[in-house]
């Protein structure tokens, strides 16, 4: 192995890893490197072929893929197949490659573990931001499809930014806010997230730098990473953000925009109080800086008057609110909006028709109908006491089984308590032991990177029996991973 003559030639046009792999492949299928025959370490064998490492581990990684290669953890790559049927099946494309070289970054491994557990029936889903199915009004909805199909209706292409029906009805619904827009003025989206998506790649630049809370929920997305902008955390207080932080990282002019949850934070649950937000409106209009208002939980409010979004207090056009029913009526119709200065709606508008050519017409006709019957406030009226009652009865839990080991405050509208714990020695930890017993939690540091001692409790989703015997199971994952006796 050691006296090696053959290194990829550099002129060819073929790919130097490409050629590697067709080496090793002739290397097995003459006998020469035989079933479990270990090669040698990646270091060592990227000098014998006159590569870097990067390039060596593209050619073993694909060859492990086909099965020819494999792997014993720190012993190195091993020949793990031989047979002639191998060498002979007709080659596919080189998909690692196409995936690889995706413009899209993957989720991160801990967003991945828990949406590919979510769907388990038998797991208790503290983690979920989600309205329970139990909580979707299905009544009001069947009757609004039952009168639809009863009149007709067309599910074409429609305008590029949404329905006009829909628009007016939003600008009636926004109008009793305080806020004025136009038609012109509203793009209907399939979600906040397809919202959030648009805005960061078509109006900001690649290298750009967006300004949010820390922890926010952002931090748990790629879409800001993968359009090449960066995210500068600015912590807050139980009031809101940290308004001297906010201005330093502003005026040192790298910053393109600021992205805020105002009201029911994701995922601290915090709310802006009054008096800081008039304090961070002005400071705004100084900056001269777009505001991205993601207003997705204002209408969950349990404990005081209808919150007014920042939009409302909007006169220089510098706000740009991003609205959504994902969770105010249900998730699965797939139906958000913008309201930002007609021409960035227009250049998003464009933008949305070259992604998806517009939003469901049949998810629009509905939520046009619930709007204009009345039936959407109703049913936010029923919902908001459904949650006040689940928000008490988590809290009740923590009071009365927590409290030594963990903090939280007690939230006053939204879905989540942010627990933040003590002398916790590792999250991680807790997480897969309340995974292996059948629950599911979002631990803080998909909202922060910096953040290992805190984790985002959801109330909207799971029923009082499964709440109670998931803390009970949580309880036991902190105090098995904590350091000291309590």
């Amino acid at each position: 192995m050691h006296d090696l003559d053959w290194k990829p030639d550099k002129n060819l046009d073929e790919p130097l890893y490409e050629q590697i792999k067709q080496f090793v492949i002739r290397k097995i299928s003459c006998g020469e490197w035989f079933l479990g025959f270990q090669l040698p370490p990646q270091r060592e064998l990227a000098l014998y072929f006159g590569v870097n490492r990067s390039t060596l581990k593209t050619a073993l990684e694909d060859l492990t893929a086909d099965g020819i290669l494999g792997t014993r953890g720190k012993s190195g790559t091993y020949v793990r197949n031989n047979t002639w049927s191998l060498f002979r099946k007709p080659l596919s494309p080189d998909w690692l490659k196409y995936i690889r070289s995706g413009s899209l970054s993957p989720n991160r491994e801990i967003t991945r573990s828990i949406h590919d557990h979510e769907f388990s029936s038998n797991l208790i889903r503290l983690s979920t931001g989600e309205l329970s199915p139990d909580y979707l009004p299905r009544n009001s909805t069947d009757r609004v499809l039952e009168n639809l199909i009863a009149g007709g209706y067309s599910l074409g292409y429609d305008h590029p930014n949404g329905t006009i029906e829909l628009r007016e009805s939003l600008v009636q619904y926004y109008r009793r806010l305080g806020v004025e827009a136009k038609l012109s003025q509203i793009l209907i989206v399939s979600g906040a997230l397809q919202a959030i998506h648009l805005i960061s790649v078509g109006l900001f630049p690649k290298g750009a730098s967006v300004s949010c809370e820390t922890p926010s929920y952002l931090y748990s997305l790629n879409l800001f990473k993968s359009s090449g902008i960066n995210l500068c955390g600015v912590p807050c207080n139980g009031e809101g953000i940290d308004i001297a932080r906010l201005v330093n990282i502003h005026k040192r002019g790298s910053t393109a925009s600021h992205y805020t949850i105002p009201y029911f934070n994701n995922p601290t649950g915090h709310r802006l109080s009054d008096r800081k937000r008039i304090e961070l409106m002005e400071t705004y209009r100084k900056l001269r800086i777009p505001v991205i208002e993601d207003d997705t939980y204002r209408e969950l409010y349990y404990d005081e008057e209808r919150p007014l979004p920042l939009k409302a207090s909007d006169e220089s056009q510098f706000v740009i609110h991003v609205g959504s029913i994902s969770k105010t009526l249900c998730a699965g119709l797939r139906v958000g909006w913008i309201i930002g200065q007609e021409e960035v709606i227009r250049k998003l508008a464009d933008l949305k028709m070259q992604i998806d050519y517009g939003t469901s017409s049949l998810s629009q006709l509905v939520l046009d109908s619930l709007l204009r019957s009345g039936r959407f406030e109703e049913n936010l009226s029923n919902l908001r006491q459904t949650l006040r009652a689940k928000r008490d009865l988590m809290h009740e839990i923590l009071e009365g089984e927590f409290t030594g080991f963990a903090e939280w405050t007690k939230p006053s509208g939204g879905f989540y308590i942010w627990l933040r714990l003590k002398n916790l020695a590792d999250i991680k930890s807790v997480f897969e032991y309340c995974r292996c017993h059948g629950v599911l939690i979002n631990p803080g540091y998909m909202y922060d990177p910096k953040n290992r001692d805190a984790i985002r409790l959801s109330f909207s989703y799971v029923s009082d029996e499964e709440m109670k015997h998931g803390l009970s199971i949580l309880k036991d994952a902190i105090l098995s991973n904590t350091p000291r006796t309590l």
